[in-house]
């Protein structure tokens, strides 16, 4: 590929504003700051030695070379390890410095955050959205089979719980169940279809904890459920009879 406005001359590259901003900076003047912290301690540590030894330096030129020699790579030898020591501790603070730097220019904002989730695992208002109305659905679906329950179990007023069941089905099944709101309408759409409603409190309180809609009841409570079935089928029986008699 050929880039011909790249072979272009920019007069801002060779500018010596620019270049003077740039050493100017506010990064370029903290790094020279970190530079000249450790070379002042050094310098002062150097200085300090000299002025200590000063006085034995000047009196050794009257000693042999050999021991003027030991005097001074003595102090050398001291300058050397107190500036590696100086440069080592402060090595040690640059690098956790850096370290928490560049740690904090990883950690994301709130708003980086957000957007983050909303890319990965799309809009959160738009999920809630989709799951009201899919419990919408689902709510107005459980309604709609309640017209088909063999009886609603009640509460009677913060539970109902529509069970359906006929010759064909091994057990029972809850085709709908609900609290406070839900269940006045599941007791409400009964109404309208003439679905049977019975009121037993410990076992409306059983149903709703252990059995889910579109799952049979459990076994142990075949027999309550049973007996509700019983009384419902019996008095149907009944009103046919009194119809049919009539």
């Amino acid at each position: 590929m050929l880039a011909p406005a790249l072979l272009q001359p920019k007069l801002e590259r060779i500018s010596p504003a620019a270049k003077l901003k740039h050493i100017f900076s506010s990064t370029s003047l903290v790094s020279l700051g970190k530079s000249l912290i450790p070379a002042i301690a050094i310098a002062y540590l150097a200085l300090l030695i000299f002025i200590r030894e000063w006085p034995v330096i000047c009196a050794g030129t009257s000693f042999p070379l050999s021991m003027l020699s030991s005097i001074l790579g003595g102090c050398l030898l001291e300058i050397a390890w107190k500036c590696g020591l100086v440069l080592s501790l402060w090595a040690g603070v640059d690098f956790f410095a850096k370290r928490r730097k560049f740690e904090s220019d990883l950690r994301m904002t709130q708003q980086e955050l957000r957007e983050e989730l909303k890319e990965s695992e799309g809009n959160p208002q738009i999920k809630a959205r989709i799951r009201k109305l899919q419990r919408q659905v689902r709510r107005k679906r459980m309604l709609e089979d309640v017209a088909r329950a063999a009886v609603v179990i009640t509460n009677p007023t913060e539970y109902a719980i529509a069970l359906e069941y006929h010759e064909k089905l091994i057990a029972p099944v809850v085709v709908a169940k609900g609290r406070n709101l839900l269940a006045a309408q599941i007791k409400q759409t009964a109404l309208w279809h003439e679905v049977p409603t019975v009121e037993n409190v410990p076992l409306a309180h059983a149903l709703y904890r252990t059995a889910e809609v579109g799952q049979a009841i459990p076994a142990k409570l075949y027999t309550a459920v049973a007996e509700v079935l019983a009384f419902i089928f019996r008095a149907q029986s009944r009103v046919k009879a009194a119809r049919g008699t009539r």
